[in-house]
């Protein structure tokens, strides 16, 4: 095994001298075939914008008190067609797309991604039926140890405050109503 020389790019990277940079993804030349569907999918994503921009144009953007109904989604299209222009007009530039070799994303990302949105849809289905803290705490719980917080007592901790403090808070000091425990459940600590 041959010494690195201090301070080389690859020593500072952790790789042998020769190899390739660990952090990215290997990627490989795309064909006609690719580039012609991501050129359509990006124009797809510029139409969208700009029709999102076009229908919230029928509401009110402004009014007396502040912005209007159309407002956020007018700048949300307006943003979603500027950035797919962006991507589109790049690969105009003449340097090749280069595409992941891999399609999905490693299996760790995926799960992750998959309880992410099974506590979102969870938190919506049940945030009416068991209260906003008892649904938080069990949403934030299950991100935590998922998303890798491997201190059980961190993880308890950050939901727990998470939940009931943030419910009591909003509740108590801000007057906002959040969804209560069914039975008075929580009434004791005032949620």
């Amino acid at each position: 095994m041959t010494a690195m020389p201090r301070g080389s790019d690859e020593a500072l990277r952790g790789n042998l001298p020769g190899e390739p940079d660990s952090r990215e993804f290997r990627k490989t030349e795309a064909d006609p075939i690719a580039i012609a569907v991501y050129r359509l999918v990006t124009f797809l994503f510029l139409v969208l914008g700009l029709w999102v921009c076009w229908t919230a144009y029928g509401l009110t953007l402004y009014g007396s008190l502040g912005p209007g109904p159309g407002f956020f989604p007018f700048c949300a299209g307006l943003l979603l067609a500027a950035f797919a222009f962006l991507v589109l007009a790049q690969s105009f530039r003449g340097e090749p797309i280069r595409f992941s070799e891999r399609l999905l994303a490693p299996p760790k990302a995926l799960i992750q991604a998959g309880v992410t949105l099974a506590s979102i849809a969870g938190f919506a289905l049940l945030v009416e039926r068991i209260g906003f803290a008892l649904t938080m705490f069990g949403v934030l719980f299950v991100l935590l140890v998922v998303n890798g917080c491997r201190a059980f007592p961190t993880a308890l901790t950050i939901a727990l405050g998470g939940s009931f403090g943030v419910g009591f808070v909003f509740q108590k000091w801000l007057g906002v109503y959040l969804p209560a425990a069914p039975g008075g459940l929580l009434r004791f600590i005032g949620l």
